[in-house]
């Protein structure tokens, strides 16, 4: 299957077995573990069309809490993918074959609430272009009865529409199996279906990615700290913003793009 082909045209794709049985285990096992540390109303209050989604369990920015989350957003097979979308091509002081784009958001989800169709940009250019990614990685399986994706195909391609304005006639469910994952356009009119007895939620993790000049959802520097970063791999930090951080010197650096020699300046 040709992932990059699918986005462009279709607006989004899905990966078979992204996760074998066994790291499906191990992030379960990962899941509880932070649940049972930080609890599953992890989320500052959502605002908007969001809002409605306050009362479902969630743990946010999982992959501060574990090692698992971090290895999964930053190395996983998907990142080429993404890569060839959001990559920088005049970045020109991170290695081409490297990802020079930003991750935004690391949350799961118990998929209780259906949330209707959106697009999850203030600023949306029709076309197979985008500065915003979204990734969906199934833990459980997902489908039309328990919460899962739906998108409309080709939607990205078409000027922003009015939601009562949209043509619904060729909506496609996304069913996803435990440890499959979506990766689709944050301009691609997407939603999620309603939870139907005897059905159970299923937990997720949405993953977001945005071009490296574009405000970042989280301060993850800060968050993780220079003693976690100076661990990581320089994709990992590129990932979390270490390398596309605004100076806050008076006098310091007046680009934000930076490359891996930042350590040395």
């Amino acid at each position: 299957m040709n992932h990059v082909s699918n986005i462009k045209t279709q607006g989004y794709t899905v990966i078979h077995d992204f996760l074998d049985k066994r790291k499906i285990k191990d992030l379960k096992e990962a899941l509880v573990s932070v649940i049972e540390t930080v609890g599953d109303d992890t989320s500052g209050a959502p605002v908007g069309y969001q809002s409605i989604v306050k009362h479902d369990k969630m743990v946010n920015n999982i992959h501060y809490h574990s090692k698992d989350y971090l290895e999964l957003a930053t190395n996983g097979s998907h990142i080429p993918i993404v890569q060839e979308f959001l990559n920088d091509p005049y970045y020109g002081i991170i290695p081409a074959s490297e990802p020079n784009f930003t991750l935004c958001q690391c949350n799961m989800r118990q998929s209780s609430t259906a949330i209707p169709y959106h697009v999850d940009v203030r600023l949306k250019a029709p076309g197979p272009i985008g500065w915003s990614m979204q990734c969906v990685v199934a833990l459980e399986d997902r489908h039309e009865f328990n919460g899962g994706l739906k998108v409309l195909p080709g939607s990205h391609l078409e000027e922003f529409q009015l939601r009562e304005n949209l043509d619904f006639s060729n909506e496609n469910i996304v069913d996803l199996k435990a440890g499959d994952a979506a990766i689709f356009f944050s301009h691609l009119y997407h939603a999620t279906t309603d939870v139907v007895e005897p059905y159970q939620s299923a937990w997720g993790l949405l993953l977001t990615y945005r071009s490296w000049w574009a405000k970042s959802q989280f301060d993850f520097v800060s968050m993780f700290g220079e003693e976690r970063l100076s661990i990581m791999s320089n994709k990992e930090k590129t990932l979390l913003g270490y390398y596309s951080q605004p100076s806050k010197a008076w006098d310091g650096q007046m680009s934000a793009r930076q490359g891996y020699d930042l350590d040395n300046i």
